[in-house]
């Protein structure tokens, strides 16, 4: 498993995801992309999500997360938390 030391210098971009302030659920986790990072792979995918929110963040999209992120949760989707 790596860490995010090891993320911060090996992935192009990966410091950008520390410029908005993580809350309870994310577009990359109700995209599926959650979970261990076992593999740079792993994480390259999540940051694409994560940078794709920086650059396109608005109130409609939270509520869009939001509903996504219920949703999946009543379904059973075994991605939602």
């Amino acid at each position: 498993v790596q860490h995010d030391a090891e993320f911060w210098f090996a992935i192009p971009g990966y410091p950008k995801r520390y410029d908005v302030i993580p809350g309870i659920t994310g577009l990359a986790q109700v995209r599926g992309a959650r979970g261990l990072t076992d593999h740079p792979r792993k994480m390259e995918h999540r940051l694409r999500y994560d940078l794709f929110y920086i650059r396109t963040q608005s109130f409609a999209q939270d509520l869009l997360i939001c509903w996504w992120t219920v949703k999946s949760t009543l379904l059973g989707d075994k991605n939602a938390w």
